[in-house]
């Protein structure tokens, strides 16, 4: 059996088919099973990032739209460019079936950690997030844009 998926162009797909393969494979000379599962375990820690990413995403974005601290909110500006640009860097389109299902958790604790950064009383942030996977790993996603619709 050989990789029909290219390692450079979907890191996540390939490590999944490659511990795959490794499992298929028994030699005796080799622990398959803990190897195939380091495999794993590296295309997983991909998804990881992505969701971190996004959690911090959209807690900058409800932190600014909802604070007057001018200093901070140009702070948190320039945080969230680093976190978006993080997050897209480590998508890759074979990880969406883990990543969409997990975005109202991601939204939950963005909420939950923007709550921390501002004043009391907290303000009523919206119960579901307004923006979808697709636009908010999109590279020209137009971030004022989207702190104005989680204000709404």
């Amino acid at each position: 059996m050989s990789s029909t998926i290219d390692y450079e162009t979907d890191f996540y797909a390939w490590t999944q088919e490659q511990a795959k393969l490794l499992r298929a494979s028994r030699p005796n000379s080799v622990d398959w099973e803990h190897l195939a599962e380091e495999i794993e375990d590296s295309g997983n820690a991909g998804v990881r990032t992505v969701l971190s990413q996004l959690r911090n995403l959209l807690s900058h974005m409800l932190m600014v739209a909802y604070s007057t601290d001018e200093g901070l909110i140009r702070h948190w500006k320039s945080e969230m460019v680093g976190f978006h640009a993080d997050a897209i860097d480590a998508y890759a389109k074979s990880m969406r079936r883990l990543i969409k299902p997990e975005l109202p958790k991601v939204w939950r604790r963005a909420q939950r950690q923007a709550m921390s950064h501002l004043p009391e009383p907290t303000p009523s942030f919206p119960v579901e997030c307004p923006l979808s996977l697709d636009e908010l790993l999109d590279e020209s996603l137009d971030i004022e844009e989207a702190i104005t619709r989680l204000r709404r």
